[in-house]
């Protein structure tokens, strides 16, 4: 991920959570498994998060995600509405 955040700096930003510490989060964002990708962006005055699929995290697939793989169905695991963080 430090190559693609070097990669797309200025344009978007890549974050790192530790799951096994922050409880609420992983709760928050049904997190069953780690590692986990998603794409979170707006649309349509939404925030929507974009799941790759599980086994799609090497440079490449990644990068293709970010650059419009995440419109393809076939390439993601689930779509949903940025979770609002409760507490």
């Amino acid at each position: 991920m430090k190559v693609l955040s070097d990669d797309y700096q200025g344009r978007i930003r890549f974050g790192y959570i530790d799951v096994l510490k922050d409880e609420q989060t992983k709760e928050t964002f049904e997190i069953y498994a780690v590692p986990q990708n998603f794409y979170c962006r707006p649309d349509e005055g939404k925030i929507m998060c974009h799941e790759m699929h599980a086994m799609s995290l090497g440079y490449k697939p990644v990068r293709e995600f970010l650059e419009g793989g995440w419109k393809k169905p076939e390439n993601v695991y689930q779509t949903f509405e940025m979770p609002v963080r409760v507490g």
